[in-house]
């Protein structure tokens, strides 16, 4: 009984706090309106800024193609590396193809689907996720060391800081159970 009369004597209190608020401060008449000068005060202001091509790259070589190209990571030799369906390929800084390191499969330095990837020293960290593992190249794309991980539902690679490897890993917030019949 206590309790609900400090329930509503509580809610009483919030709605006549809410409605001073709204008597005090008022409605329309005290909007204020900012308007933008007509000239810019800035001397760079609203410049417009032209964007330069400086590579073009098209899938009309027949070693690769491209599909959905992404995660496209500029390496530390200057070249630049590319995500595609089944592919992971290298261009060098003039956008020439040095090769694709995508070998499909389940093996020792195959890939089912690359998540993410990192440059670490002269080397490539490549996550694999469907296959949970982790993959060590060298620039050349020659396979150093494969790491499976045994931790179930990590999401994504994100990133190494201070010898240690990041991970995104989403946990299900509820469970929901059957009951039995």
């Amino acid at each position: 009984m206590l309790l609900d009369m400090k329930k509503r004597m509580g809610i009483a209190v919030f709605l006549s706090s809410l409605l001073f608020m709204i008597n005090f401060y008022g409605g329309q008449d005290d909007v204020k309106t900012i308007s933008n000068p007509k000239r810019p005060s800035g001397p760079n202001a609203g410049r417009i800024v032209e964007l330069q091509e400086v590579m073009r790259i098209d899938d009309k070589d027949e070693e690769y193609f491209f599909q959905y190209p992404h995660n496209i990571k500029v390496a530390p030799d200057g070249g630049f590396f590319m995500v595609d369906k089944n592919q992971f390929l290298k261009f060098d800084r003039n956008g020439k193809l040095k090769g694709n390191f995508f070998r499909p499969g389940q093996g020792p330095g195959e890939l089912q689907f690359i998540e993410n990837y990192i440059f670490q020293d002269e080397n490539i960290v490549i996550f694999d996720r469907p296959l949970s593992k982790m993959m060590f190249l060298t620039q050349e794309g020659k396979l150093k060391d494969e790491l499976k991980l045994r931790i179930p539902g990590l999401d994504s690679f994100f990133t190494r800081f201070n010898g240690d490897y990041y991970f995104f890993k989403t946990t299900p917030l509820f469970s929901l159970t059957r009951p039995s019949t």
